[in-house]
């Protein structure tokens, strides 16, 4: 497992979501993007290989999708998850 994302139950609009991200080939980068948009988003390192990554997902995001693009020197990961209306 070179690179994997753990959720909360959950994505709710209007609020700061952080996601933690396994990253065992360095460190990752990427991408949030809600309804095709990027999101400005932070990824703070942690005890390696763990790292986070925060964002605020609007009140206008809910019910749109929301999608995580991380990568790291080894792999590539594209996830898709629906924002909640909370």
């Amino acid at each position: 497992m070179a690179l994997s994302i753990t959720y909360p139950d959950k994505i709710i609009a209007g609020l700061w979501h952080s996601l933690t991200v396994t990253s065992e080939a360095g460190p990752p980068e990427g991408d949030v993007l809600l309804d095709g948009k990027p999101l400005e988003r932070r990824i703070i390192p942690m005890r390696a290989p763990l790292w986070k990554i925060t964002f605020l997902v609007a009140k206008e995001g809910a019910g749109k999708p929301l999608v995580v693009k991380l990568r790291n020197p080894a792999a590539a990961l594209e996830e898709t998850k629906t924002v909640d209306a909370g």
